[in-house]
């Protein structure tokens, strides 16, 4: 069983009010043939409201939805080449488990023999044949997930719709399915559309992700663009663990925070940006961050302490208070034992003003580049002593 040989998705300035809210607020985007996308975002963001679109259970107030190169746009959820994967799964309970995944098909009054056989395929794909004369209720969740998704593929459809399809499964159970879709998905090269607010999930099985805010696409990219060049503010604090702190460029460098923790920086940031007097969010990964013991440095001010730390089996994640209303997160191996006063570096930060990122820096290597892609001379980066001595 394979996916058909068409074009993908094409979504182009789709719009939907909801009573006086307006949730999806002129959305384009495209899905390659065989590609799986996830849409992205916090409850409310019209995430879920955009894949009923995409499946026809709801009419857009204007836009358009192409699939394989053809206008879907006014066509009923049963006339479109689409099979939907419900976040409660909708299952019929009095029905068997084979009955369930055969549904479909005998609404479209294929012949048994051919019924038969596109079930017990499809079974076979999720590893449900010994559970095929089943009820639902004697299954177990994850065991129902796997039914739904049954029902799905059986059709043949050219686009797969996941809405949230693993939020009711526990954490390693969730792990283990979402693994097992992804497979599936490129195993059959069908376009898919998953909705989800687990950005893990996202990342770990999307080719490409759009992250939703307000009705709106923030940002949309393949995972490790997304999560290493957060093009906005809001993404930047959503998807992963971000270090984000208030900044102002000043002679020299950055001062941070509250505190005014200073950082020196390269040459560009200076040139470019130095005499503007503004604010700006200052954003690091957590494993970005290097932390050290402060050694003999224990008499300049400003010192950073280690305030808590977390264990996380494989790593630890610490709060380093690097001054009195001023902190910094860092990831750490499991067995690093930090007491007494610490010196912080950070080897890679983000620039961002009016929520877009502007700057991009690394410290370690001197370089520093605007967003736009043009590389400027690097600097002292973030690795020179500060004056407070709390940042290294």
């Amino acid at each position: 069983m394979s996916a058909q040989n068409t074009q993908g998705l094409e979504i182009s300035n789709l719009m939907k009010r909801l009573g006086d809210n307006a949730v999806v607020k002129g959305i384009s985007l495209t899905a390659r043939r065989g590609e799986l996308v996830c849409l992205l975002g916090p409850s409310g963001c019209g995430k879920t409201t955009t894949l009923r679109m995409i499946g026809g259970f709801l009419s857009p107030d204007s836009g358009s939805i192409s699939l394989g190169g053809l206008d879907i746009t006014e066509l009923p959820p049963e006339r479109r080449p689409t099979a939907m994967v419900f976040q409660n799964y909708a299952l019929w309970p009095h029905m068997t488990v084979y009955k369930n995944v055969a549904f479909g098909l005998r609404l479209r009054r294929l012949p048994k023999t051919e019924i038969n056989d596109r079930v017990d395929a499809v079974l076979k794909m999720v590893n449900l044949v010994h559970a095929k004369d089943r009820h639902p209720g004697a299954l177990s969740g994850g065991e129902q997930q796997r039914v739904a998704l049954a029902r799905a593929l059986v059709l043949e459809p050219q686009l797969l719709l996941l809405d949230e399809p693993l939020s009711n499964l526990d954490a390693k159970l969730r792990v283990e399915v979402r693994e097992e879709i992804r497979e599936i998905q490129q195993r059959l090269a069908i376009t898919t559309v998953f909705v989800t607010h687990d950005q893990d999930e996202a990342l770990s099985i999307s080719d490409r992700i759009a992250v939703m805010s307000g009705g709106r696409i923030e940002q949309y990219s393949d995972p490790d663009s997304l999560y290493r060049r957060p093009e906005s503010r809001f993404v930047a604090g959503f998807v992963g663990s971000m270090n984000i702190l208030s900044g102002r460029i000043v002679a020299g460098g950055i001062t941070l925070g509250p505190d005014g923790v200073f950082i020196p920086c390269d040459d560009a940031v200076l040139a470019n940006y130095g005499g503007d007097g503004g604010e700006w969010e200052v954003a690091f990964r957590l494993e970005d961050v290097d932390v050290q013991s402060a050694g003999g440095l224990t008499s300049l001010p400003h010192r950073g302490s280690v305030a808590r730390q977390v264990s996380h089996g494989h790593f630890k994640e610490v709060l380093v208070e690097v001054g009195e209303h001023t902190s910094i997160r860092a990831y750490l191996g499991p067995d690093v034992d930090l007491s007494g006063p610490v010196v912080v570096s950070v080897r890679r930060l983000l620039l961002y003003r009016d929520g877009a990122l502007c700057y991009e820096s690394h410290p370690a290597s001197g370089r520093g580049q605007p967003t736009g892609g043009e590389s400027l001379p690097g600097g002292a980066g973030l690795t020179s002593s500060s004056p407070s001595g709390s940042l290294r």
